[in-house]
């Protein structure tokens, strides 16, 4: 029946394609690669850690070294070698706890020619490069200075106490009360920053001045985004409307950050955007004057939650990676709990296989629904911005580009920062990253505005921070309006508009291209949606029919002019014909 059904679609669609020639949105391109280009300068980071694998801080580097180059290679100190460094153009060293580095490493330094970074521990084994570094003890600081900023931490924090010598340059420097401590430290094309982890906060320091390490300089622009959250089939229309005009009256892109599929957590009902047509209207309309629409998960949701609570891409319960169905419970993987390690490896595989499956679904399911409405995503933001290194990597599968903030661990979803500036870090597939780094409006907290005002603040600390943030319509349009007025006093802000991004969205049968020439490009393989996505035939076959009908329309009324303009000549020459008799 299914089949009959399918082939009965398809013979019509075939049908009305022959009869009507479609004037739509829709152009026919083939899907290209955007996912950045070649650069010259290669990076090697050498870490020492306890695991051996790759941990957030490196990640957390990676994010930042992104910025300026794709070319980005991370080895252990215990498997590095001298062929590592093969037309390696700055190299770093991430020193994440006390260890006794191989021979190799120290080797490794004392040979390269090139610009060299050290972050924590071990520097004193790094080679005669690093002989200007001289340490005492760790100090407790709550400043951190550059360039006449200072900025408080949060709590206190210990770094490195650096003795400053003759002809050392301090870039950074940490104070405690009326002592002062450097931070970051350069002689010649040697640089060592003296903290052990690059949290939020150092991280805003550190990666202003690795412009000055890597030799770029970035305009002095912040490129700003503001975010439409959480907008799915139960959103109202209006409120959504509102937001949206005063932002097409101020000439501000924007982001509409969906949800296709509105599930309710009592009953597990599913609504989709069908059954809000109003909303699908006023959606289009946006994404006409200035909206970009972004896939924001399928359902938001994973076991019994509501959507726009749930983490649709990570067990929350379990604080894991997805591993099984929603209505099967699953405890987290121990190796502890098997005979022996291959039994250990199945089973992660198993589990591996089956989030794999889980998110590419999902993806594709999203996509798929979006396109259906006329709405075309152009980028991807994950439900509470939780995601497994491995999901990441399947995203980069169908997006080239990256909304939000990235979760760094796959053993907590906490563990999670933003970037300072967009970057591609080589852990997400060639994605680029457009961060979120000044928060949301929550309704819950009375100085939210003062906390947004000081994120502001920390990101003009960087010469191209990006300044981002979100707002959900239901809080209404006052609200807003403030908020808005917050990010627009960001000092050379320049709006981020995702339609002038080169990027590219594609399953197997859609693809979406974007660049700042041609504008929103979208290939739809019918043939393909025929068999496996039957509603973007139908919204096709609604396209031809509606085009039909106002053909005929068009046709009919142009008849109906003509006979009426043809009576109307008929009088004029019998009346004129009547006269002349008389």
């Amino acid at each position: 029946m299914k089949v009959y059904r399918n082939n009965a679609r398809l013979f019509v669609f075939i049908l009305l394609l022959s009869l009507c020639l479609i004037t739509s949105a829709i152009s026919f391109v083939p899907a290209v690669d955007s996912k950045g280009v070649p650069d010259s300068m290669k990076v090697l980071v050498i870490y020492s850690n306890e695991s051996g694998e790759l941990s957030e801080n490196q990640r957390l580097l990676d994010m930042l070294i992104g910025h300026f180059t794709t070319n980005i290679q991370f080895v252990s100190s215990l498997k590095v070698s001298p062929n590592d460094t093969q037309g390696v153009t700055h190299l770093f060293y991430y020193g994440e706890q006390y260890e006794t580095l191989p021979n190799t490493v120290r080797e490794i330094f004392d040979d390269f020619i090139g610009t060299k970074m050290a972050i924590g521990h071990n520097v004193e084994q790094l080679g005669d490069s690093y002989s200007f570094v001289r340490t005492k003890r760790a100090v407790t600081i709550n400043e951190i200075s550059m360039d006449k900023t200072t900025l408080p931490t949060v709590q206190d924090r210990l770094i490195k106490h650096i003795i400053l010598d003759q002809g050392v340059t301090m870039h950074v420097s940490a104070h405690n009360g009326a002592y002062e401590y450097p931070l970051l430290i350069q002689q010649n094309e040697n640089y060592y920053y003296g903290a052990f982890k690059l949290d939020s906060l150092f991280s805003t320091f550190f990666a202003e001045k690795l412009h000055t390490f890597f030799k770029i300089e970035h305009e002095e622009l912040h490129h700003a985004y503001l975010r439409l959250e959480d907008i799915h089939p139960l959103t109202d229309p209006n409120e959504l409307k509102k937001i949206g005009d005063i932002l097409y009256e101020k000439n501000i892109p924007y982001i509409l950050s969906v949800i296709p599929i509105y599930v309710i957590s009592e009953t597990g009902k599913e609504i989709q955007f069908k059954d809000s047509p109003r909303l699908v209207e006023v959606l289009q309309d946006l994404q006409d004057k200035g909206g970009s629409v972004i896939l924001h998960g399928y359902t938001h949701q994973y076991r019994g939650d509501e959507t726009g609570e749930g983490f649709e891409f990570w067990d929350v319960e379990n604080n894991m990676p997805i591993s099984g169905p929603a209505d099967v419970p699953i405890e987290p993987l121990n190796p502890d709990n098997f005979s022996t390690k291959e039994e250990y490896e199945y089973e992660r595989l198993k589990r591996v296989e089956f989030e794999t499956d889980y998110v590419q679904t999902k993806v594709e399911k999203g996509i798929e629904e979006l396109v259906s409405y006329g709405l075309y995503p152009v980028a991807f933001e994950a439900p509470h911005y939780t995601m497994s290194q491995n999901a990441y990597h399947i995203v980069g599968d169908y997006f080239s580009t990256y909304i939000g903030q990235l979760q760094l661990s796959d053993e907590n979803w906490k563990i999670m920062q933003p970037s300072p500036y967009e970057t591609s870090p080589s852990f997400l597939n060639g994605m680029k990253l457009l961060p979120e780094t000044v928060g949301f409006v929550d309704p819950e907290n009375p100085h939210v505005l003062v906390d947004i005002d000081r994120a502001i603040e920390r990101q003009l600390v960087v010469r191209d921070g990006v300044v981002a943030g979100f707002y959900h319509s239901y809080l209404g349009v006052e609200r807003f309006k403030e908020f808005l007025a917050l990010l627009e006093s960001t000092p050379n802000i320049q709006w981020i508009d995702l339609k002038s991004y080169r990027s590219v969205t594609a399953i197997d049968n859609v693809s979406i291209e974007v660049n700042e020439e041609s504008g929103t490009l979208v290939h739809i393989d019918y043939l393909k949606a025929a068999r496996d996505t039957p509603q973007l035939v139908d919204q096709l076959i609604q396209k031809i029919t509606n085009n039909v009908l106002w053909f005929i329309v068009f046709i009919a009324g142009g008849m109906v002019c003509i006979f009426f303009f043809t009576a109307a000549v008929f009088h004029l020459r019998n009346s004129s014909q009547k006269g002349e008799l008389r």
